[in-house]
């Protein structure tokens, strides 16, 4: 047959049997797919200097805990969290009026509740050179109250962000821990801890976003004050 000719009828279906198709290999598929879910699923993905996100060039925005007070003293989650929850309630008062006997529901103010989140510290990781003893008492240090030279303790006010996350309308969310609960999830041979999950509890403290600088502090109580003193017109 000469180059270049075309096969029609019958003999071009015999021969295109003949064509061995090659045979799809589902088990590499299945290695592939595997190999991804494992770095997008909250722990190759989230790695600082590697996994997935990394060789992508894709910044991954990691879960932050700065002291107010002191913002040098800070801690960056090793993986961000999967789950994350905040809350925010709403008060109201009964009021009966005068010459009725319904009871009317007037608003009070604003609760804010609590943030609760899992963070998992990591020493089995290989390249990891802290101990899950130090992770946790750089977190404790972080988080918790502290004495002053007076001997006085302090509460530990924090500023939590995570990336573009939204608190109630601010770009970081103050708050204080509550409470720390760390259950050691993995040992070596030696029984030294090697993973440990780490609850945390925060009590969130209410925010004023500044439209003029964008910055977000705690309202201070000279300016409810003076904010009141307006409202009553009150001079002086």
């Amino acid at each position: 047959m000469a180059r270049g000719a075309v096969i029609s009828g019958r003999e071009g279906r015999s021969r295109a049997s003949l064509i061995r198709r090659p045979r799809r290999d589902w088990s590499s598929r299945l290695s592939l797919a595997c190999w991804i879910f494992w770095t997008t699923d909250g722990r190759g993905w989230n790695e600082g200097g590697s996994g997935l996100a990394s060789e992508l060039g894709i910044k991954v925005e990691k879960l932050t805990l700065r002291q107010t007070q002191s913002p040098g003293v800070m801690i960056r989650v090793m993986y961000n969290p999967e789950s994350l929850s905040f809350q925010v309630a709403a008060r109201y008062k009964s009021l009966v009026g005068v010459g009725e006997t319904a009871e009317t529901q007037v608003f009070d103010h604003l609760e804010y509740g609590e943030i609760v989140v899992d963070l998992i510290l990591d020493a089995a990781r290989p390249g990891v050179q802290e101990s899950v003893e130090n992770q946790l008492a750089q977190l404790y240090k972080v988080c918790m109250p502290a004495s002053d030279q007076s001997g006085r303790y302090r509460c530990a006010e924090l500023q939590v962000s995570w990336g573009r996350l939204d608190w109630f309308g601010a770009p970081v969310c103050l708050a204080y821990v509550t409470s720390m609960r760390a259950d050691y999830t993995l040992f070596a041979s030696s029984g030294r801890p090697m993973r440990a999950k780490v609850e945390l509890a925060l009590k969130i403290k209410p925010l004023v976003l500044s439209k003029v600088t964008g910055a977000v502090t705690a309202q201070p109580t000279m300016r409810k004050i003076n904010n009141l003193r307006d409202k009553l017109r009150i001079s002086g």
